[in-house]
């Protein structure tokens, strides 16, 4: 999982493993996993002083995490990876758009056109990606963006 050089190995069973590349940074993996025991022998090769191959058998996803806990690289990384392709790319990438555009603002105040234009785009490519994974969880993302009363009167 790790986007560096180390490989990975996904435990299929325990006649053997395959070899993948990941998406995740090391702390991003940190946030996702716990390393809960030892690995299979042979599992884990290490050249020098750092990790050249390391095996999922030893880690377990963290039952605490939540989506607040994920910041917008790990969600975007997680769905660009982990989601069907079919998931509208231009979607994620407005979200992205809008998140750089106000994480670089300068004084950390926008006006209110721009505040306005980047809340319309992001209010559609929220909807419209949260409405590709499916009906539900549009209906959730509509409850966090505008309330049980107004999603009441959209239905």
């Amino acid at each position: 999982m790790f986007s560096n050089n180390t490989v990975l190995l996904l435990c299929n069973s325990i006649a053997g493993c395959t070899k993948q590349k990941g998406c995740l940074n090391r702390s991003q993996f940190d946030k996702l996993y716990i390393n809960s025991g030892s690995p299979m022998p042979n599992h884990e090769i290490m050249k020098g002083s750092k990790f050249d191959q390391i095996c999922l058998c030893k880690y377990s996803a963290k039952s605490s995490v939540t989506v607040n806990d994920l910041d917008i690289t790990l969600f975007n990384d997680i769905v660009q990876h982990c989601c069907s392709s079919q998931i509208n790319f231009a979607w994620r990438k407005s979200i992205k758009d809008v998140r750089n555009f106000l994480a670089h603002a300068g004084t950390g105040y926008v006006n209110k056109q721009d505040f306005d234009d980047n809340w319309k785009t992001l209010n559609t490519a929220t909807l419209g990606f949260a409405g590709e994974i499916g009906k539900v969880c549009e209906k959730c993302f509509r409850l966090k963006l505008y309330g049980y009363g107004v999603v009441q009167q959209m239905n």
